[in-house]
């Protein structure tokens, strides 16, 4: 059996990070080769470099900060398994 409850905001909410000063987002986005539309207002240029800085592990800078992970492995299953597909070397 199903049961629908009401939504209850959670009390420990996550906190964000506080914005970080305008030279050091630039510095950010001009070291990771991060090109932003010039169309963005500066409102949204500035929200967009602070969650990009916010979250800036996820990036690789380069092929040394990709990483393994031991014990995992993926399965991939080709739409069509007769036709031949390439690899660039």
């Amino acid at each position: 059996m199903s049961s629908i409850s009401e939504y209850k905001e959670p009390e420990n909410k996550i906190e964000t990070s506080s914005e970080e000063n305008p030279e050091k987002l630039e510095k950010f986005i001009s070291d990771y080769k991060i090109s932003l539309s010039p169309d963005l207002k500066p409102e949204e240029r500035r929200k967009l470099m602070n969650l990009l800085f916010e979250f800036r592990d996820i990036f690789a800078r380069n092929m040394t900060d990709i990483k393994t992970f031991q014990g995992y492995q993926v399965d991939l299953i080709p739409k069509n398994p007769n036709v031949t597909s390439y690899t660039r070397q």
